[in-house]
This record gives C-alpha cells, sequence and structure tokens, in this order.
C-alpha cells in the first residue's frame, strides 16, 4: 500500500493537506479550522462527503469529534462554523469517481461512529447514533474498502481515533472475570496487562483503562489499577489511585465491562515486578491483588502465588 500526502502549502507541514492511496478513488483533505477557505474553494467537496470534526488536547482529555455526512459539504460546514465553536479541525472523506452515494455516505457515517464508540478514544459530540441506512448488497464490499481506507489514513494525519479499546488489544487471551483469590486473602487492586502502545496512550496519556470486565460486587473493594506491560517489558510497572468505575459502552459491547479513570497522574513502581520462576503467573487477563504485595514484591511469584 502507498499512502501519500500533499501539503498545499509546502511550508506548512500541519496545515491544509490531501491523503490518498494507491488505486483508490477516495481522498481526505485534513484543513485546520483557521484555514476553511481552502475547503470553501474546493468544487469536489459539493458531493457526497464523510467528515469528522476534531479537538484535540494536549491534556489526558479523550478528543472531542463530531462524525457527519453531507451530499454538499461545501454548505454543510458553513453552518457547523456558526454553531459549534470547539472544533479546531475537519477532516473531510470524498471520492474523485462519483462513486460515493448519498446512501453510502450515511452508510460510512453509521459504520464510522460504531467503530468510534467501541475503541473508545474520544469523545463523541454526536447526539444520536445514525442508523444504518439500506443499500445495495452488490456495494457493501466497496463500502467497507472505503471504511478501512478511513481507518488507515486518519492516524495518519494524526489523529489516532480507530484503535481498539485498550483492554482489548492487550494481546492476551481475554477471560470474563478474574479469577478469585484463595480464600483469606483481600484485594484492592485490579491488576491488567497491556501493549506498551495502549499503556503509553491510555493509561498514561489518558488516565484511564477500559473494555475491562468486572462483577459489579466487586467494584466498591477497587482502589488502585496496575499495569503489566506485556513482552518485551514483561513486568509491573506503574499503578494510579481509582477515582470512578464507569460503564464502558462501546457499541455491541456485552455489559459487565468498565472504564477505570485514574484519581491523577500514574505511579512508577520503585521496582518492576517481572516474572519469577512461576512464568505461568504473568497475567494474561485482569487479575486481583493487593496493592501492598505489589509494592513489596520481587516477582510475579509474590503476588500471584497462591
Amino acid at each position: 500500500m502507498k499512502l501519500t500526502l500533499h501539503l498545499l502549502h509546502d511550508d506548512r507541514p500541519t496545515g491544509p493537506r490531501i491523503a490518498k492511496i494507491d488505486q483508490w478513488s477516495g481522498r481526505a483533505l485534513c484543513v485546520p479550522r483557521e484555514d476553511l477557505d481552502e475547503v470553501l474553494k474546493r468544487k469536489e467537496l459539493d458531493g457526497p462527503c464523510l467528515y469528522f470534526l476534531i479537538a484535540q488536547s494536549g491534556t489526558a482529555a479523550a478528543p472531542r469529534v463530531y462524525v457527519g455526512e453531507a451530499d454538499g459539504f461545501r454548505a454543510r460546514i458553513k453552518t457547523h462554523v456558526g454553531t459549534k465553536d470547539w472544533w479546531r479541525a475537519l477532516v473531510v472523506f470524498y471520492s474523485t469517481d462519483g462513486s460515493l452515494t448519498k446512501a453510502g455516505i450515511q452508510y460510512l457515517e453509521s459504520k464510522a461512529v460504531a467503530l468510534l464508540r467501541a475503541g473508545g478514544w474520544c469523545t463523541l459530540e454526536n447526539g444520536n447514533d445514525p442508523a444504518l441506512p439500506s443499500v445495495p448488497e452488490e456495494d457493501v464490499g466497496g463500502l467497507e474498502f472505503f471504511l478501512r481506507n478511513v481507518t488507515v489514513v486518519m492516524p495518519v494525519l494524526g489523529y489516532n481515533l480507530f484503535a481498539e479499546a485498550p483492554a482489548a488489544a492487550s494481546g492476551s487471551d481475554v477471560v470474563p472475570e478474574p479469577a478469585p483469590l484463595p480464600a483469606g486473602k483481600s484485594f484492592d487492586t485490579i491488576v491488567c496487562p497491556a501493549r506498551d502502545e495502549g499503556f503509553e496512550s491510555a493509561f498514561l496519556g489518558q488516565r484511564a483503562w477500559w473494555a475491562i470486565r468486572i462483577r459489579e460486587e466487586n467494584i466498591p473493594k477497587l482502589r488502585y489499577i496496575a499495569i503489566y506491560r506485556v513482552a518485551p517489558t514483561s513486568a509491573i510497572t506503574h499503578y494510579g489511585e481509582i477515582e470512578r468505575v464507569e460503564p464502558y459502552t462501546g457499541t455491541d459491547e456485552p455489559q459487565g465491562k468498565f472504564r477505570v479513570v485514574l484519581k491523577g497522574d500514574p505511579v512508577v513502581l520503585p521496582h518492576p515486578v517481572g516474572i519469577g520462576k512461576n512464568a505461568h503467573l504473568k497475567p494474561q487477563a485482569p487479575r486481583y491483588s493487593a496493592l501492598a504485595e505489589i509494592l513489596k514484591a520481587k516477582s510475579l511469584d509474590d503476588v500471584f502465588s497462591k
């Protein structure tokens, strides 16, 4: 796959730019809000378009995103300028060969909102999730291909919104619920496995972790969350105090999954807790423990051995 970025102004790499993929009729125009004139003069945006209004701050807050569709985006964006003052950039997708239809962009809008809801990386500003329209069966394959390329292009433009939920992307087999501790052992911490990308962007970046399955009766017992970073780190390296545990409402997600939000910044363990003699004890799904045991542990044997 060859993806090309064309800067509309050579001296402004974060200014207006167009992304395209070889052998794909789709295009993505990314424009900062202050450069809206670039949108208003492009006649190709008079046809059916899928678009994203985005506000991405440098803090731990999730980016705000509005997803829309328009058969004539140049007219639609003028409305958003007057009614939505929070967004700072837009990405608009269109086709150069006229293959997108009104039903097609409604299909893409519905699917994109569902993917963003499932991933949980952004705060969606859509009041309602758009219904999936009826499209001819022979068009579905092309629309899914278009959507796949949307998810490929967005992170290249600087907006990695379509990644999997961090707990779902931990590289581990997910079990329904952390295994109960032996009788007589109490817990105040849930230990979650994580890949480095999710650890950095979710736990450190957004001070949260989500798509974790927890029984509701165990939630009041939890005061901390710790992160076991899978290979090559293979150790518990950080923990954080829990501010709240709230339902995780990713599209089509079964009940019983939650988002854990931290109170303040994550804390680095004085000594990483790595694999000991019993390699099978490494967390392959969330596990319960006590923070006091983690803090004094030399290896995972001290944390999870019965």
